[in-house]
């Protein structure tokens, strides 16, 4: 699926039209429909539920999937729509800062006292509207004591734990936050690969931070970038699917400049009909087998990126 917004961007020396094009691709695992599991992933940005025109929020989630968080899948689903939400909210607030010209850390302080916070409260209070209308059943909690040290009744959202990464995009600044495994992939202008959010080093092994946990805005972790300044080509928020089934541990580099070729070579929509190919790939035995989601957020800029490699 794709969407394309225009927004006019303010430089130092001229205005222009840049243009965005968002591209999304969403594969249940090869583990997952041998299990008879459900997707766990979820994706969503402003195409869905918003005018095509304006700023632009993406936002994947990853749900745990397994016996403890039983209604992950269902716990992904509301945190990307509650990730699209707080940001639509916090639009004018963050305009209003840019417009102050604040320094980028006071910009990335108001994001995790305010978005941060906001979408953890409005998971939770989504998490229990939907517990409330949709009590656990006899065989969820069959599971339940099947996990004696786990305290379902002091914190019921361990059996909705998810990762979030969003990535928005407002004025002349794009906003990333996370929280949880996966990856965010920033392809600058200038031919840098970035990945501004650095990994977390709770994140051993399968173990994962999570929506769930006891102070989930403790370990969220948020980046801002000022387009002005670096100008941004690409940006790929990619589930854990996809980073484990790659050969190379430092894949970043290849996988950004390799869409931005494609994208020049042979067009935005040719990578949009193949992205779901390469998620389907990654999904499958040949690759890591789980839920693989991949969201691509595509600049007007990333043409004159491929014209300056040649």
């Amino acid at each position: 699926m794709s969407w394309v917004f225009s927004m006019m961007t303010q430089s130092s020396e001229s205005t222009m039209e840049q243009q965005w094009y968002i591209e999304t691709a969403c594969v249940r695992g090869m583990f997952h429909d041998r299990n008879s599991l459900p997707l766990q992933d979820a994706i969503l940005s402003f195409g869905d539920l918003y005018s095509k025109s304006g700023p632009l929020v993406l936002s994947v989630a990853d749900g745990h999937g397994d016996i403890i968080h039983f209604r992950s899948a269902s716990g992904s689903q509301m945190a990307t729509r509650v990730a699209l939400e707080v940001f639509q909210n916090h639009l004018a607030d963050i305009k209003a800062l840019e417009a102050k010209d604040l320094d980028l850390s006071a910009i990335e302080q108001f994001v995790r006292k305010n978005v941060v916070e906001e979408v953890v409260s409005k998971w939770k209070q989504h998490v229990m509207a939907d517990l409330e209308a949709n009590p656990f059943e006899d065989s969820e909690i069959e599971a339940m004591q099947t996990r004696p040290a786990i305290n379902f009744e002091a914190n019921p959202t361990i059996a909705y734990g998810t990762t979030l990464l969003s990535a928005c995009i407002v004025g002349n600044l794009a906003i990333m936050i996370q929280i949880g495994d996966g990856d965010i992939v920033v392809l600058h202008s200038d031919k840098t690969v970035i990945t501004p959010i650095p990994r977390d080093p709770f994140l051993v092994g399968g173990r994962t931070t999570s929506l769930c946990q006891k102070n989930p805005q403790k370990d969220f972790h948020a980046a801002v970038i000022d387009l002005r300044v670096r100008p941004i080509a690409l940006i790929l928020l990619a589930s854990d699917g996809f980073g484990n089934s790659q050969v190379e541990p430092n894949w970043h580099h290849d996988v950004a400049t390799d869409i931005a070729t494609f994208s020049k070579n042979y067009g935005i929509e040719w990578v949009s009909q193949n992205l779901p190919l390469w998620a389907a790939q990654c999904a499958s035995n040949d690759g890591s087998g789980d839920d693989t989601t991949l969201g691509l957020v595509l600049s007007n800029s990333i043409f004159d990126y491929i014209e300056e490699q040649t």
